[in-house]
């Protein structure tokens, strides 16, 4: 039985690395190159191990990295003209960490998290999170308070950038 979460991670740090080695790629036969030799380097972990050994696990992660692959080279072509570049990857806000925490009801409750991909361009941010599963971003849920989480990543980031750099979004990536 194939845990959800396992895959999940496992997307995650293939995104990670991918994209913070983008510069590497020039077209399809790099980018396919580049994911190619990063699922060599992450299923060689201890926590991938059963993808590549697990039959049940294995028939998953191929199908998981098919898909993955097709991903990541739809990342190369939308980074490719524009002017956001890939600045952090699975990166932390909270105390002590590049992004700064985020303080609410005047200090009484300091929120941290994982952002998992901020690109940046001269003057703008974008936060990027993705989703393994069905993400509601609805403004009902909004008003209810119940998905925050990019708002939240939003306003680490813009507190960390100041005037500097202004929000241009953030995204939610099935």
């Amino acid at each position: 039985e194939v845990d959800v979460l396992s895959v999940g991670t496992l997307m995650h740090e293939i995104f990670s690395l991918y994209t913070l080695n983008i510069d590497k790629v020039s077209d399809e036969k790099s980018s396919n190159d580049l994911f190619d030799s990063l699922v060599d380097t992450v299923l060689k972990s201890d926590e991938f191990q059963r993808f590549l050994t697990e039959p049940s696990s294995k028939m998953t992660g191929e199908r998981v990295l098919v898909e993955c692959k097709k991903y990541c080279y739809k990342t190369f072509l939308a980074l490719k003209n524009s002017d956001f570049k890939v600045k952090k990857s699975e990166v932390s806000f909270g105390e002590n960490c590049y992004y700064p925490e985020i303080d609410l009801l005047d200090g009484q409750v300091k929120i941290k998290g994982k952002i998992d991909r901020g690109d940046e361009s001269e003057k703008y941010f974008r936060i990027i999170d993705y989703k393994t599963g069905s993400a509601d971003s609805s403004d009902k849920s909004l008003f209810a308070g119940t998905k925050l989480q990019l708002y939240l990543y939003g306003a680490s980031v813009a507190k960390k950038h100041g005037a500097e750099k202004s929000p241009a979004g953030l995204y939610y990536l099935p």
